[in-house]
């Protein structure tokens, strides 16, 4: 995958000069460095005393490499140390200059959404999509930033993958360091026929290594954000490549592996959140006011969902404003019941024995308030102008809001600032006075960007917003008169905020997801919304990936009354969940890792997924999201030859598994090896 040599690259920064932004350093245009080998032959170091940028300026910016080969990996340090007047923003290192499809002719970039929805892959060859937009930028770009908003960059994504499904190379943050750290690709010199350049798959790249007179080549490049400041002396964060054999799933073991060096562990949750249980999520009121639900309605609600079984109610547009209306003020409505009214429906739904979990959100200002123009202003992240950024908000139920005539622009907080974790904490701490079981923080996996040049938050220009995410939650751990079974939980964690958040809800809808929050935290709580009124295909993703469902009729705005199909098959679902536990629940979750589901024609069945047991034995959960019986299928786990039965989760009599394994429409099956089941049926 790595070919050509004479293509190889060092180093690039961008230091912007007083009369040219755009001022780069080509790290293959400097005079020789000083270069020394260690002793036992795996670590090349490499330094410049200072460096000329490509317009024959010479800077006194010294830099230092270190590229050490260790046994699974090539972990790639750099070092600068800046004695100029002039400011390092970004740092491209290390660069590879050529990288070629694998053997099988395709190539793919490969990142996630915590989210849950949203592209996976973006096309490197023989097609590569362009999301850079071609009036930007010289050449066809692919950038992590670009590819969802929600995950710009490191910590939310610290690796990527280049593979064809096969094999493929890991690039991944090799330290736990909170640096921002994003993916670059693109392709030189552009593109053979660009007609098509607009669609997902992109354009086509020139079959040859010449085209034009020009080389033909994707450049790949980790980028660092440093924002390095005149007299600053700095290692970034080393960045390791690794070859990998296999699908996406080897290309994460890779990071896993060196997870597990940092100790991450995920936060364990209360134990009334460990069991097998769904939930309802409410609104009860959005910026447009309709206040369709009170307070004093909740204890009834808790009660309909006592009889179903749902365990919790995340409650969202309780405060004043509506769901994202006067944040990050948490005064519950006057009009919904008051404080008071608040604090006594929680209690009414806990004598249902339902835990009320509240909707919070602290990464955003609302712009419209007063307090936000008089005081937040102070604590908002800003560019390197001075203004704050903005984010356009969200739309909520009328004509007028939905053409975005009268939406509340949000702008993002600096988590930085001293004084706004200071104002979170004292919003959380009357949360905890209302007698919550739990909060879900909204939109807790970003911050509308990543630094903030605001020098009177204490930091210095061009921090990591990031910085402070999961000590945010520590310092809330600390609030008086909070239980030890409050649950903290948050909109799609990023893999580091495991640590801190003890559930974590995303939005999964869709037939192709794949479930790699999952593959990267098995032991992790994760939720999805369910918002259809006969919804069994997202209820048998739930059982294939172990997620909590969040019922969601109307869209989050209706009860299960609304939609008792679609709870009816829930209910049995997590009937059989909880009676098959140590096998679909506390059983290790290990996607297809292993196991071959197949169709009677050969071609490979979508979906299924694997739990490896604690006793080592696999169980597979298969689904058919059709609307058409699928026969015939086959089940082959590696290094498994036990007999398997397997049951469907509408009826609760046992089968053989045999390779007539039948599933009929838009249902699930569970199979685990022969046990002291009673003798199947049919």
């Amino acid at each position: 995958m790595l070919n050509r040599a004479e293509l190889g690259r060092s180093f690039r920064l961008l230091v912007p000069a007083a009369d040219r932004r755009a001022n780069f350093v080509d790290g293959r245009q400097q005079g020789a460095p000083t270069c020394s080998i260690s002793d036992d032959g795996r670590t090349v170091t490499t330094v410049w005393d200072s460096v000329v940028d490509e317009h024959g300026a010479t800077h006194p910016i010294a830099v230092r490499t270190q590229i050490t080969a260790h046994e699974d990996r090539i972990v790639f340090g750099i070092e600068l140390d800046n004695t100029s007047d002039l400011v390092v923003e970004n740092v491209y290192f290390p660069q590879l200059g050529d990288i070629r499809p694998a053997p099988s002719g395709r190539l793919e970039a490969f990142t996630y959404s915590t989210i849950g929805f949203g592209r996976t892959r973006s096309s490197i060859w023989p097609t590569f999509r362009n999301e850079a937009g071609y009036w930007g930028v010289n050449h066809p770009t692919l950038h992590c930033g670009s590819n969802t908003s929600f995950v710009p960059i490191n910590p939310s994504m610290p690796w990527m993958l280049l593979e064809d499904g096969s094999m493929g190379l890991y690039v991944g943050v090799d330290e736990p360091s909170v640096e921002p750290v994003t993916w670059f690709a693109e392709l030189l010199p552009g593109y053979d026929d660009s007609i098509s350049w607009r669609t997902p798959a992109g354009a086509r790249a020139p079959a040859g290594e010449e085209i034009g007179g020009h080389t033909v080549a994707v450049h790949f490049a980790a980028v660092h954000l440093p924002y390095l400041a005149a007299g600053e002396r700095r290692a970034l964060t080393p960045i390791a490549v690794a070859a990998f054999t296999g699908d996406w799933h080897a290309g994460i073991d890779r990071y896993t592996q060196r997870r597990a060096a940092w100790g991450m562990p995920s936060a364990r949750p209360p134990s009334w959140a460990c069991e097998p249980h769904s939930w309802l999520q409410l609104q009860l009121n959005s910026q447009e006011r309709e206040r369709r639900i009170s307070f004093a309605e909740l204890p009834e609600i808790a009660a309909e969902c006592a009889k179903h079984g749902v365990r919790a109610i995340q409650v969202v547009g309780w405060t004043e404003g509506g769901q994202d209306g006067n944040i990050p003020s948490h005064d519950p409505d006057p009009q919904l019941g008051g404080a008071e009214g608040l604090r006594a429906a929680i209690a009414g739904c806990q004598q249902h024995g339902l835990k009320v979990v509240l909707y919070t959100k602290f990464t955003w200002a609302d712009r419209t308030t007063e307090r936000f123009r008089h005081e937040l202003i102070n604590h908002a992240v800003k560019d390197p102008y001075g203004d704050y950024y903005l984010f356009n908000g969200y739309r909520y139920q009328t004509i007028t809001q939905l053409l975005d005539i009268n939406v509340k622009r949000l702008v993002p907080m600096c988590f930085l600032s001293e004084r706004y974790l200071q104002i979170c904490q004292e919003e959380f701490a009357a949360l905890v006075e209302f007698g919550a079981d739990g909060m879900l923080y909204d939109e807790a996996m970003w911050h509308g960007s990543v630094v903030c040049f605001d020098e009177s938050h204490q930091h210095r220009p061009g921090a990591p917003v990031y910085a402070n995410d999961r000590e945010f939650v520590s310092r809330l751990r600390h609030t008086p008169g909070l239980s030890d079974d409050f649950l903290f939980a948050c909109e799609a964690p990023y893999d580091w905020e495991w640590e801190a958040y003890q559930l974590g809800y995303h939005r999964s809808s869709d037939p192709e997801h794949l479930p790699i929050s999952r593959y990267l935290r098995p032991d992790a709580l994760l939720m999805t919304a369910v918002i259809g009124f006969n919804d069994r295909n997202m209820i048998n993703q739930c059982l294939l990936y172990r997620y909590v469902i969040s019922y969601e009729p109307f869209n989050f705005k209706g009860r299960l009354s609304d939609a008792p199909d679609t709870v009816a098959y829930g209910q049995r679902m997590d009937q059989l969940r909880a009676e098959l536990r140590e096998w679909v629940w506390d059983a290790t979750f290990i996607d297809t890792v292993g196991v071959t589901v197949r169709r009677s024609n050969g071609a490979a069945h979508h979906p299924y997924a694997a739990f490896r047991h604690r006793d080592g034995r696999t169980a597979v959960v298969v689904a058919n999201y059709s609307d058409e019986p699928i026969d015939r299928l086959s089940v082959r786990i590696d290094g498994q030859h036990l007999p398997m039965q397997y049951r469907l989760v509408d009826y609760p009599e046992w089968h053989p598994v045999n390779d007539k394994l039948v599933i009929p429409p838009r249902s699930a099956a569970v199979l685990i090896p022969f046990t002291a089941i009673p003798s199947p049926t049919d």
